[in-house]
């Protein structure tokens, strides 16, 4: 079966978060066996799942959660938390460094020397990581990605590429960069989401299952010869 990820080991970091979630989901559904590590126990029943309260912007306590693992198939960095709005602080654009750039350079490295040969790591990235907000289209709901997001995740694609070459060739590291899958919340501005989904050109926004398949690939052996790439997953918004 194509795609299978049966018996191999990976880990996600960020597992019991919106994406992390669908993502853990889908690993175990291919036959992964999964090790979480996250600030809160994912709201998954697997026999394969195992989970660790982890925090991972200390390396001591990742490096002591993987310590038990004589080795790993693969790594997901799908944590990532930033504030919204365009008046952030200095301090807040560093906080946004630390917590969504900053964590999955540090799960790389305590990570690389327990991933087998052969194996990847997939970091999830952001769009806003590759071009400029709209940002009449947030209305006035002050919403809008911050500096520090942007600087975050421009970031993470250039330490996509720049781990790819140096743990290369016995570990591929390529990114997933999503586009529009806001976090439900309330009752959103319907003129707000019809002005989103307008300039989508699939037409709709996406949800957390869309970016299940392209993760499952690039940790399969169907991947093995791609690294230091990234595929976007938003509906044909960046094309535009």
């Amino acid at each position: 079966m194509m795609f299978d990820l049966t018996h191999k080991v990976i880990v996600v970091a960020g597992a019991a978060g919106y994406l992390g979630t669908a993502i853990t989901e889908g690993l175990l559904k291919q036959g992964a066996h999964v090790l979480s590590m996250s600030s809160k126990k994912p709201n998954i029943n697997h026999s394969s799942l195992v989970w660790e309260i982890v925090d991972l912007n200390e390396p001591g306590d990742v490096a002591a959660c993987l310590s038990s693992y004589p080795g790993i198939d693969g790594l997901v960095n799908v944590a990532g938390r930033a504030l919204r709005g365009l008046n952030q602080r200095p301090d807040d654009f560093v906080s946004t460094l630390k917590k969504s750039l900053a964590i999955q350079y540090t799960a790389i490295k305590v990570a690389a020397p327990y991933l087998w040969k052969g194996s990847g790591i997939v970091n999830v990235g952001s769009m806003w990581g590759r071009r400029a907000p709209d940002f009449p289209l947030y209305l006035d709901l002050q919403n809008e990605p911050s500096p520090g997001v942007a600087a975050a995740y421009g970031g993470v694609r250039a330490l996509t590429q720049y781990m790819a070459a140096s743990l290369a060739p016995r570990v591929r590291v390529n990114s997933i960069v999503p586009g529009w899958f806001p976090k439900p919340s309330g009752t959103p501005r319907q003129d707000y989401i019809d002005g989103v989904v307008a300039n989508i050109p699939l037409g709709r926004i996406g949800t957390p299952g869309d970016i299940v398949g392209a993760t499952v690939f690039l940790l399969s052996d169907e991947a093995s010869y791609i690294t230091g790439q990234e595929i976007v997953v938003d509906g044909g918004y960046t094309i535009k």
